[in-house]
């Protein structure tokens, strides 16, 4: 039962932010929540200390608007058949234990970058490692996207060079309404939350310079709630 409370939570958080739907609480919320956790933007570059991470906004790319997140989650609600699995996506946007703490797209639309932070709500989590989290939600991962109405899907799990540490990362292919999409989902598991980092790209594969926009921080805060 556990496992599967576990993979119902990821699931939601993986579709929130692959289909940059997000619920942005206001900023006295996001103290009280996550702390240092949610990172912060400066000029051209987010930092999040509390995974000792940072991404440089490429030429001609910005940051999401808290206004653009909002419409892209009710974006993300529209185009979802199943009533489930809606459901599911309303408790998660309002559960107030995750947030898209950072998100940017490059001016033609085709590129996106989106990071969704959740507070730990089961401890279990933290006893497995990145990539079993992974292996055990690629199959619930592909069902429900194909019930969004995502076509002809194929998913691996792959490791990637990410901020100068080899990561692993499921790796999504396939279509969405008629287009092809090409993303990649990264887990940062820290002590008090984690953080799903999806890569998309639309009609080519550009996910390898995406990855290469993300560096360590020098000296990375400690993981303090």
């Amino acid at each position: 039962m556990k496992k599967k409370t576990i993979a119902v939570l990821l699931i939601c958080t993986l579709f929130l932010v692959m289909t940059a739907g997000a619920s942005a609480p206001s900023d006295a919320e996001e103290e009280d929540i996550f702390g240092t956790a949610i990172g912060e933007i400066k000029e051209d570059t987010y930092v999040n200390e509390y995974f000792g991470l940072g991404f440089d906004l490429p030429k001609d790319w910005q940051f999401f608007t808290e206004e653009e997140l909002a419409e892209m989650m009710d974006i993300t609600l529209k185009v979802i058949d199943d009533e489930e699995l809606k459901d599911l996506m309303k408790d998660s946007m309002e559960s107030g234990n995750g947030v898209t703490n950072m998100a940017a797209k490059n001016s033609a639309g085709t590129l996106n970058i989106n990071m969704r932070l959740t507070k730990y709500e089961n401890d279990v989590l933290k006893t497995l490692s990145e990539e079993s989290i992974l292996d055990m939600l690629s199959a619930p991962v592909k069902e429900m996207l194909e019930s969004a109405g995502y076509k002809d899907l194929e998913l691996e799990i792959r490791e990637i060079e990410f901020a100068g540490e080899k990561k692993q990362a499921l790796f999504i292919n396939g279509k969405f309404y008629n287009l092809p999409m090409y993303q990649a989902e990264l887990l940062l598991l820290g002590e008090d939350y984690y953080a799903v980092v999806t890569f998309t790209s639309v009609l080519e594969d550009r996910l390898e310079e995406q990855f290469e926009c993300w560096h360590a921080l020098e000296e990375p805060a400690e993981k303090a709630a």
